[in-house]
């Protein structure tokens, strides 16, 4: 037989639920989509339904590439109960990702042909008319004692890479990041381009294209 007590704590437990269920929150801001070509393909401010990892691919021959940058900026986020009322909410001004007050490009390299070199010293970087050029280059993953990459066991870091470094495997997902000696670019206003066309190649193809950046809205729910 049910007892008032057990049913107090079942309807507890259910109200407890309910609301958990019932808080969700959204944010959004600024962020900075790559592309190619001489128009940016997107509209300004990105449905919530779109997701910016699904925008960072960009299509260029030989390779999957996706390009991202460390200035996604979050100008909200609120938690909300019930029907949108909102029950806390932050306004501020928030760069996500690494900062330490440099810039930082991203680029997850799989390679469909051998042949693609990575000389970063080629790289160049344009933010609203200036150009700089990477003080480093670092790859992402688990590494061993010895330096050596491996699936399991090793320890997952960032390693500095020499002034030229082979994407040799086939298949082989390459997580690179170059690091230049220059403020974190404002999502929203800033100009910004990448040039790899001598610093990402393969001699048997064409150089890549000039990566240009568009700045979009965003915005994404959660619970």
């Amino acid at each position: 037989m049910l007892t008032t007590a057990t049913l107090a704590r079942a309807i507890a437990a259910l109200a407890v639920a309910l609301l958990l269920a019932a808080c969700a929150g959204y944010r959004g801001g600024w962020a900075s989509v790559p592309y190619t070509g001489a128009v940016p393909p997107h509209p300004t401010e990105l449905p919530e339904s779109v997701r910016l990892f699904t925008l960072e691919e960009v299509k260029v021959p030989g390779m999957q590439l996706r390009v991202s940058l460390n200035n996604r900026l979050r100008t909200y986020d609120y938690q909300v109960w019930f029907f949108a009322v909102p029950v806390s909410g932050d306004a501020r001004d928030v760069l996500l990702g690494d900062q330490d007050g440099r810039t930082r490009v991203y680029l997850s390299v799989t390679p469909q042909v051998p042949g693609f070199v990575l000389r970063s010293a080629a790289v160049r970087l344009e933010i609203d008319g200036r150009v700089y050029d990477p003080v480093a280059a670092r790859r992402f993953g688990q590494f061993d004692a010895a330096g050596n990459i491996v699936e399991r066991g090793g320890k997952w870091q960032y390693v500095e890479l020499g002034p030229e470094f082979a994407l040799s495997r086939v298949g082989q997902l390459y997580a690179l990041s170059l690091v230049f000696d220059a403020p974190v670019p404002n999502a929203e206003t800033a100009k910004i381009s990448l040039d790899l066309s001598d610093a990402l190649r393969d001699p048997a193809r064409p150089p890549l294209p000039l990566i240009r950046f568009q700045p979009v809205r965003w915005r994404e729910g959660y619970t």
